[in-house]
């Protein structure tokens, strides 16, 4: 009996190490990512099907012309907000702003694009921009697109990082973290699953009302997926509520980022940016944060190039994106299951965050190096088999889109939100929304100004900055590499504790508890 109780506990201390009295704390937390994740996904095929096709290698003056400058003012908003408002109203205040968007979009906006073409301002701009960058006056000319390919990127950043993760850390201690994270990750990779078969749904609907009003099946798509990602954000509002006002009820009474009884401190969104440049700990952390935004912005780039030249059709395009995802996501499930949770209690911290740098550079060799010989006229050879060289950089890429994202979502989400904890609350709180808010987003328009410069030398194709772009990536990824050293330094914490100290946290844990859940203020005093 013994022998066998010994067993079910070294399975659940690998699977599952939650204790009794955190399932409602683990499983109201796994709900709320699950949602915001999904949403996160769904969008991620709405905005390729949507506006890839359409644009094309033009997307890259996206983000750096538009999706910048919208993150720096999302975050001066929420900013705004969370010196205004508590924490609780902030949430709820952004969730409707996106609620609002995407039913405005898919029910007015995108069946009558041609009413929100700037037509006049694009003659006026094709006069004076260089040839290589005509690209920029297309976003311009398709400007509705635009602000939605921006919106769908802003969730994540803002609803999923900022504002999930910035809840998450408030109510869980480190000791928690080492054995919730992990758990938290696979709700929201197992997302990538669901999300194509509502997209799917979605795409393939041709059973459209008011016919008249949406002139195209594709238009009543668009509608139905902003329908669907309505629907989610009011699911995503109930739970906050209940989880509020059942689970972390004190968590509504609280100021943002300080304790109960502090005076709030104004925080503005330069203070912010200057302490991201001063502070060594925040500074390293951004560091990985831009490292792998402009990584896989470089590279996804690149494939999703190949991708639309592949699949012309918005639906089809979308389709195969969904399958690339679906797949991602059982990768990352099977990673989180059986190996996350146990890799980082056993190897420690700063071996659990090198996984995914070293995941882009070995798969990087595979994508650039075929993308390379293919554009320069050494690949003869690939002629010869039975697949178009298209269909093979579209395979390439496929793979290396799914294990670099798969490590991500596994390894690097989950480190990268452990390394904040350590720090003090009020420079948790100002790195966080920097580095989160802007920090990604200033990655991510790295990447694309990085593809402007080379237009500018290389001719305005991806194909033809291939050789660049490799070389680009592996010198970021020894950056990477070099950050995450130092915050392993910084924070002391490459070894986790052994199975006894785990143990007796557990047992402290719950002698403290007694009958009820523990409350905020106990969940925050270990951090």
């Amino acid at each position: 009996m013994n022998k066998k109780q010994s067993w079910i506990h070294k399975i659940q201390d690998w699977v599952l190490p939650i204790h009794k009295h955190e399932v409602p704390q683990i499983c109201s937390l796994l709900a709320l990512l699950f949602l915001i994740a999904f949403n996160y996904n769904f969008l991620k095929l709405a905005k390729d099907s949507v506006v890839i096709p359409a644009l094309r290698d033009s997307v890259v003056f996206v983000k750096m012309w538009f999706l910048m400058p919208m993150a720096v003012l999302m975050t001066a908003f929420f900013s705004y907000l969370n010196e205004k408002y508590k924490d609780y109203y902030t949430f709820l205040i952004i969730i409707g702003a996106f609620f609002l968007f995407f039913l405005t979009f898919g029910l007015i906006i995108y069946p009558n694009q041609e009413l929100f073409t700037p037509k006049a301002f694009v003659e006026c701009m094709e006069q004076v921009v260089p040839q290589n960058w005509s690209g920029l006056c297309d976003t311009v000319r398709a400007l509705p697109l635009t602000i939605f390919y921006v919106m769908c990127e802003l969730w994540s950043t803002t609803v999923w990082f900022v504002l999930f993760w910035g809840y998450v850390n408030r109510i869980t201690s480190f000791e928690q973290a080492k054995r919730f994270f992990p758990l938290i990750a696979l709700a929201g990779n197992t997302t990538g699953v669901f999300a194509p078969l509502a997209y799917n749904w979605a795409a393939g609907n041709h059973q459209r009302l008011m016919p008249n009003y949406f002139v195209s099946n594709w238009y009543y798509s668009v509608a139905l997926i902003c329908m669907i990602f309505c629907i989610v954000c009011l699911l995503i509002t109930a739970l906050f509520v209940y989880m509020n006002a059942k689970v972390f009820p004190e968590f509504k009474s609280l100021p943002p980022q300080v304790q109960p009884k502090q005076s709030k401190p104004k925080v503005g969104f330069v203070k912010k940016i200057s302490f991201l440049v001063e502070d060594r700990s925040a500074r390293a952390i951004a560091i990985i944060v831009l490292s792998y935004n402009i990584i896989i912005n470089l590279s996804e780039m690149q494939w999703k190039s190949q991708l639309s030249r592949l699949y012309a059709t918005n639906a089809e395009y979308g389709i195969y994106f969904g399958k690339v995802m679906t797949w991602t996501a059982i990768i990352a499930v099977i990673t989180d299951l059986f190996f996350c949770s146990k890799v980082l209690r056993v190897f420690g911290w700063k071996f659990s965050a090198k996984i995914t740098p070293w995941v882009c550079i070995l798969t990087s060799i595979g994508f650039f190096g075929f993308l390379i010989a293919d554009h320069y006229g050494s690949s003869l050879w690939l002629h010869s088999l039975p697949w178009s060289p298209l269909a093979i950089a579209v395979f390439f890429g496929s793979m290396q889109n799914t294990l670099v994202r798969a490590s991500k979502y596994s390894f690097f989400d989950p480190t990268k939100e452990m390394a904040y904890i350590p720090l003090s609350e009020k420079t948790k709180a100002t790195a966080k929304a920097a580095i989160d808010g802007v920090g990604s987003r200033l990655g991510k328009s790295g990447g694309s100004s990085i593809y402007q410069i080379l237009y500018l030398f290389v001719g305005n194709s991806l194909a033809a900055c291939a050789p660049f772009v490799g070389v680009i990536i592996f010198l970021l990824s020894w950056v990477w590499l070099r950050s995450i050293q130092h915050i392993a330094q910084e924070m002391g914490h490459q070894a986790l504790p052994t199975k006894n100290q785990e143990h007796q946290a557990y047992s402290t844990s719950e002698t403290a508890k007694g009958e009820n859940s523990p409350s905020l203020k106990e969940s925050t005093a270990g951090a």
